[in-house]
């Protein structure tokens, strides 16, 4: 997996768990599973495999009793627990190593919803803490809970909105960072929020929520990244995602159960909203809708629990049939990308992950091709540069691999890597008087311990040995 490589070149310091916002990665309770998996078991990907399915069962057997709590009959919340087992929609988090984000935080904001209901007001507010701390994008829960809690009646349901006042001031800085970052190379690259300015962006994103809405609530379709399967906010696909948006609004208002309308909120108020209101690229990746799953599942066993037994039996199958078949399609990286490619996607990122697959089976030739086809497509395209040079350094193709570093770091400042494989590659050649001004931007830009101490060699080397002492004592 790509976190077992990101460990490989970069060792155990990446997976600190210290909070790296602008990254849009803060994370530390899930880096702190990856670290200690990697200490335990080395980079084994079955145990993390292993690790993520039981979490996936403990989420199952929490939405159990999360329907009873929200008053669903025990016959109910346990054909709650076996949809969600087997809901299709919950294959991309679980079968993903890198998912563990979506299932872990799901873990602890199913408990919090569940502690909320129940009463538990202290217990509800450290799960939901321990939610936020797994994966950035809980930050929603506040605002699902306190509207379960509004609709049951809840004179405190208040609490859980304003128990997020307080981090405002303290979280805003970062959260203009993450404007500033998201608005850079990804967001020219992803969705429909390139090139538009925010108060655009707000209702592009929208859009693009809306319109994959009864594809992910349902959760049958293969994925509903839009680098999969690009949204057209001005096709009659996405006014009729707004008919079911306004049809499942108005059902949310009007009907009398509770335990339906506890399932709505549960879907429609979700982390996945976060990617609407924060200009973040890949707006709607179906790893972002896991936590929907509880309310997917605990509607469709509503419905299915009044349905015939065998009818009943049936469907469950059926959606189970339909998990096991994404799973088999999510173990070959190849298969999975090229559907996507033959089915119309010619997004950049489906053409990165087909050659770095080609890339990882050791047939450079044809990686080649598809980046070859990426920079036909989008010029100067950043990761495809950096990839191809990666390919030409592994061939012994120097100059080749220079030349599209350059050419990087020309038309991308902003992406680092380049620089920093750039800089390495003039260090590897004695050449450090070129390498200093690629480290300086990489310090600059990424300031982990192992790019300032890059920097630090280079200046010794040098004989800027002033400079090299200041950040060595750092």
């Amino acid at each position: 997996s790509s976190l077992v490589d990101e460990y490989r070149r970069h060792g155990k310091d990446s997976y600190s768990g210290i909070p790296v916002f602008g990254s849009g990665t803060w994370r530390p309770l899930t880096f702190a599973t990856y670290r200690i998996q990697l200490r335990w078991h080395g980079t084994a990907p079955v145990p993390f495999h292993i690790v993520n399915v039981g979490l996936h069962a403990i989420n199952a057997l929490i939405v159990e009793i999360l329907a009873r709590t929200l008053g669903a009959d025990p016959h109910t919340a346990i054909l709650a627990a076996v949809i969600y087992c087997g809901l299709p929609l919950a294959t991309s988090a679980v079968a993903n190593i890198s998912g563990r984000a979506c299932v872990l935080s799901s873990t602890f904001g199913l408990i919090a919803v569940t502690f909320a209901c129940q009463g538990w007001i202290a217990l509800a507010l450290a799960a939901m803490a321990a939610a936020f701390l797994s994966k950035e994008d809980m930050a929603i829960l506040p605002a699902t809970i306190g509207a379960l809690l509004l609709f049951r009646g809840d004179p405190f349901w208040w609490i859980f909105p304003a128990a997020v006042l307080p981090a405002i001031p303290w979280k805003w800085s970062a959260i203009r960072k993450q404007w500033s970052t998201t608005r850079g190379s990804d967001m020219a690259q992803y969705g429909f929020a390139k090139a538009f300015p925010r108060p655009v962006h707000w209702i592009t994103a929208s859009a693009e929520y809306l319109c994959r809405f009864p594809l992910w609530a349902v959760g049958l379709y293969q994925n509903i990244d839009p680098d999969i399967q690009p949204a057209d906010w001005k096709s009659l696909r996405f006014f009729g995602a707004l008919a079911v948006a306004a049809a499942l609004g108005i059902l949310l208002a009007a009907t009398p159960y509770q335990l339906v309308q506890s399932a709505l909120i549960l879907i429609v108020i979700s982390p996945i909203v976060i990617y609407v209101v924060l200009p973040l690229p890949d707006p709607v990746m179906e790893n972002r809708a896991y936590f929907a799953c509880a309310g997917v599942a605990i509607l469709l066993a509503t419905i299915l629990i009044q349905a015939p037994t065998w009818l009943a039996a049936g469907a469950v199958a059926w959606l189970w049939a339909i998990a096991a078949y994404r799973a088999s399609r999510w173990s070959d990286r190849i298969l999975l990308w090229l559907s996507a490619l033959w089915g119309g996607s010619s997004k950049p990122r489906v053409l990165i992950n087909i050659a770095q697959a080609y890339a990882d089976r050791n047939e450079s030739s044809t990686a080649r091709l598809y980046l070859d086809e990426l920079l036909r497509l989008h010029p100067h395209h950043p990761a495809a540069l950096n990839n191809l040079s990666i390919l030409h350094d592994k061939a012994g193709e120097f100059k080749a691999a220079e030349q599209c570093l350059l050419e990087c770091t020309k038309y991308h400042p902003e992406f680092w890597p380049a620089a920093h494989r750039l800089g390495f590659g003039y260090f590897r050649a004695n050449d450090f008087a070129k390498a200093l001004p690629y480290f300086e931007i990489v310090a600059a830009m990424s300031p982990k311990e192992n790019n300032r101490y890059n920097l630090a060699a280079t200046y010794w080397m040098l004989g800027r040995k002033p400079e090299a002492q200041a950040i060595f004592k750092t």
